[in-house]
């Protein structure tokens, strides 16, 4: 697998607003044959020439993800016309992701408000964004409570197949003290560990996930005059 790495310490814009890499410990074609595909996940308002720009070369990403909830409890007002800029520029796959407000309680609400301001957009799925010990409680127990009952609202309403989750390992054992969920079993994984390696040889399993499906592994990056964060997804044929 070493042979088909790609590894970039630092992902900058240079002033005339190409991307280049930084620092390369070795520099190989991070596509199909390496197995896996760039993902961009951005909270901001992102236009079409943005997110076509973001398609090419060096990401070549073909999966979006836009935020659609924010965690002071409202939607973001800039997802619905996101994502149809991304659809517009040609993203094969346009997710979401939704980071709750824990402490104002009322998920079905959060959800129901989210999903009616989703209404005609063209999404895949809705990641839940699992992290920060300041937007949770200091009880586990109660965590994994309020974790688990948005996870079953999400599903009641648009499928297991449409939701996952976005957590870090710290986040877990900070958050849940390192529970095991009977979610982690059916839905998909969504780690963030900024190693500046793309591939998933860093893995360990936790909170009753064996596998992860993408990895973030740079955050706060600008990209075509873009804030994004980067991840890396397997390629499944």
């Amino acid at each position: 697998m070493a042979g088909l790495l790609v590894v970039f310490a630092v992902l900058l814009l240079s002033s005339c607003g190409s991307f280049v890499h930084a620092e390369a410990r070795e520099i190989k074609d991070f596509g199909p044959t390496a197995g896996y595909d760039f993902v961009v996940d951005v909270s901001s308002a992102v236009d079409p020439n943005q997110w076509s720009c973001l398609t090419g070369n060096p990401l070549n990403a073909s999966h979006a993800i836009v935020r659609a909830w924010r965690s002071l409890g409202s939607l973001d007002p800039n997802a619905a016309q996101t994502i149809a800029n991304a659809v517009e520029a040609g993203f094969e796959q346009v997710d979401v992701y939704m980071f709750p407000c824990i402490k104002c309680l009322n998920f079905s609400a959060q959800v129901e408000e989210m999903l009616t301001g989703l209404e005609g957009s063209e999404y895949d799925r809705v990641w839940l964004d699992v992290e920060g010990a300041q937007y949770w409680t200091d009880e586990c127990d109660t965590n994994l409570s309020y974790f688990e009952s948005l996870l079953g609202i999400l599903i009641s309403r648009i499928g297991s197949s449409r939701v996952g989750v976005y957590t870090s390992s710290h986040s877990w054992n900070e958050l849940m003290c390192g529970k095991y969920s009977p979610f982690s079993a059916i839905l998909p994984l969504w780690y963030p560990h900024y190693d500046s390696d793309p591939t998933f040889r860093d893995w360990t399993a936790y909170g009753g996930w064996t596998h992860p499906t993408m990895k973030q592994w740079v955050g706060s990056a600008t990209v075509c005059g873009v804030g994004v964060d980067v991840s890396s997804k397997w390629i499944i044929t």
